[in-house]
């Protein structure tokens, strides 16, 4: 175990190198992922900050690498982690599964006729541009793409990052680094308002121009109708689940405790859903009132209310109230 005074140094150094204020919180985040070190792999915290900093490059966190295999993401978790030199990194990448198979497609590419290489970055300029659009890119910056793509081998999901990433990168002009970083929350922040995580699919469609933000809202919409079909005539006239939900949403905070991220509306099997989707008298299906939604939270178990701070004061006003009933001063 590395001593205190190592750790301090590195929490020191990160602060410095992120750009982050010397606060309680930031070096409690830093020491969290300092001590992801012994674990071998980065906290979510972590995750988060570099895929808010590079979000070209975020793919590189998935389970699988963004398609580029595990091994790859596992070198760069200890890249970060152990605050490796470009040589070591680019060293220890050169042993991984992809890098020895993209040599050989590099050899393949390179032995092949001008004429055939031409046709075969053709193939890729018309698959790029058919499945991911162009942004605003022009046919030169397109090309180069499909170029160093096709030279690589690339396919599926490694091609799908590839593009967005190099979308990104070519897109970007100097101080305007921002605008990936603000098209990612504007999805982020649309995805919250029906609760639904957007994937990074979505993201990465919005971010390369592949599709619109409006485009994406009337998506979610959709589903969002086809979950609940009896919100239909108030999500068409414009609320949002967001909207429709956040009197029911601010009940569970008061009387459970929760963060507002924690009541899911989404999912099928949510205990939250039973808020906008029960049945009245007739048995179709309706919002419940909030006097029953917060007479639920109090009385069905499966919400836990019974082991919140909030239940126990109610239960000690009760009590005083029931003392003060009978006379007797508390």
């Amino acid at each position: 175990m590395a001593e205190n005074k190592d750790r301090k140094a590195w929490v020191d150094a990160q602060l410095k190198a992120r750009g982050l204020e010397s606060t309680p919180q930031n070096r409690k985040d830093l020491r969290a992922e300092y001590a992801s070190l012994e674990t071998g792999d980065l906290t979510e915290s972590a995750i988060n900050t570099i895929r808010t900093m590079f979000p070209a490059y975020g793919y590189l966190l998935d389970a699988d690498g963004g398609g580029f295999g595990a091994d790859v993401r596992s070198i760069i978790v200890k890249a970060v982690l152990q605050d490796y030199d470009p040589n070591r990194l680019l060293a220890e990448l050169q042993g991984t599964t992809y890098f020895k198979t993209t040599s050989g497609n590099q050899r393949t590419f390179d032995g092949l006729r001008q004429g055939d290489k031409d046709a075969r970055i053709t193939t890729y300029v018309e698959t790029i541009t058919n499945e991911y659009g162009r942004g605003n890119l022009n046919d030169a910056q397109v090309r180069q793409i499909a170029q160093s793509a096709a030279r690589n081998g690339l396919q599926g999901v490694q091609l799908r990052n590839y593009v967005f990433s190099q979308f990104v990168n070519m897109q970007a002009k100097p101080g305007a680094a921002p605008v990936a970083g603000a098209e990612r929350d504007a999805v982020v922040a649309l995805g919250a308002k029906y609760y639904i995580r957007p994937t990074a699919s979505d993201i990465n469609s919005v971010m390369t121009g592949v599709i619109g933000i409006d485009d994406l809202e009337s998506r979610y919409r959709t589903e969002t109708k086809s979950l609940y079909p009896h919100l239909t005539q108030l999500i068409d006239a414009g609320s949002s689940l967001r909207d429709i939900a956040s009197p029911y949403v601010r009940a569970a905070q008061e009387i459970l405790g929760v963060n507002e991220d924690e009541v899911d509306l989404f999912s099928t099997t949510s205990k939250y859903r039973s808020a906008l989707d029960s049945l009245g008298p007739d048995g179709s299906p309706r919002r419940m009132t909030l006097s029953e939604w917060a007479r639920m939270l109090r009385t069905d178990p499966n919400f836990g209310y019974q082991y919140t701070p909030q239940a126990n004061q109610d239960a000690t006003s009760i009590a005083l109230s029931i003392a003060r009933t009978f006379g007797k001063v508390m």
